[in-house]
């Protein structure tokens, strides 16, 4: 073989396995596919996974727009209601995605903490802490959204005077405090069976069962003759404080609802056209509703 043709034959050979394993090219615009999270060019990026601290923050890498919150698509104002005359009525109801309750079992909840609320004008308001257990919590702590959850966001105020996440025993409080909505009346009730067992006799057994779910058991003249003991296990239990004895370490005794009070004076929300802006602890667009 002539000599020159060898030399370029092989030069070529050389060339072409530098290019290979150092990533160039021959042609213009084609480069080396990236490696590590995300994938290549081309390739969606890498799905926002979740650590498992008690805040749900995100951990990894979740490309996002400028100003907009890792959880823009976990977190939701899903309506308004503009209510100038009454601020009890002024509301603003926040959710978060849920699927299955045993999915939404298995979500960290997200701290609310430091989160805040804007009207168009500016005008910016932090949700406030609440009680997980009303009445009874020693303080108010941070909202923890888990899975499916909701707040209810009320501009106004409440003659029961503190924010607070529903319960099963929390439907007492309607017999005496205004809410709107009300408080769902989904009290634990107790069984006939149970009831026997107490000894109570039957004029009280037929007390205690003609009490309307969520009320306490009104004791008069009439119903002296129930007797002692009926009066003092109506005491014990048919009212909130014995519902929460009773009833809190039960599987289901939380809901998925907080109720949240602004306590403002005057309205947050322009009664025809606003558009709210949620953010999170870092000021973050977590989502916006218009009307």
């Amino acid at each position: 073989m002539d000599r020159p043709l060898t030399f370029f034959i092989i030069a070529g050979i050389v060339i072409v396995l530098f290019l290979h394993y150092s990533g160039s090219s021959f042609f213009p615009g084609e480069g080396p596919l990236a490696t590590g999270p995300g994938g290549g060019l081309n390739e969606p990026p890498s799905p926002l996974s979740f650590n498992g601290s008690a805040s749900g923050a995100p951990t990894g890498t979740q490309p996002s727009m400028p100003g907009q919150s890792f959880y823009r698509d976990e977190v939701t104002i899903s309506r308004a209601f503009p209510s100038p005359a009454d601020l009890r009525n002024e509301q603003l109801i926040i959710k978060r995605s849920g699927f299955t309750a045993s999915e939404n079992e298995k979500k960290q909840p997200i701290s609310l903490d430091g989160w805040t609320i804007e009207n168009r004008k500016g005008d910016r308001i932090q949700i406030p802490s609440a009680f997980y257990i009303p009445n009874n919590s020693v303080s108010a702590t941070p909202i923890e959204l888990r899975g499916g959850g909701e707040i209810i966001v009320i501009t106004g105020d409440t003659t029961f005077g503190s924010s607070f996440q529903e319960n099963t025993c929390t439907g007492y409080f309607n017999e005496f405090h205004s809410f709107i909505p009300p408080l769902s009346e989904a009290c634990p009730e107790i069984e006939r069976s149970e009831l026997l067992k107490t000894g109570l006799n039957s004029s009280c057994i037929d007390l205690i069962e003609r009490t309307p779910r969520c009320r306490q058991t009104k004791i008069g003249f009439e119903e002296q003759a129930a007797g002692n003991a009926c009066i003092d296990f109506v005491k014990q239990h048919l009212n909130y404080a014995g519902c929460l004895r009773d009833n809190r370490e039960k599987q289901n005794f939380f809901t998925n609802r907080w109720r949240v009070f602004l306590k403002r004076k005057e309205p947050l929300w322009d009664p025809r056209h606003d558009n709210i802006i949620l953010r999170d602890k870092a000021g973050l667009i977590v989502n916006e509703y218009s009307y």
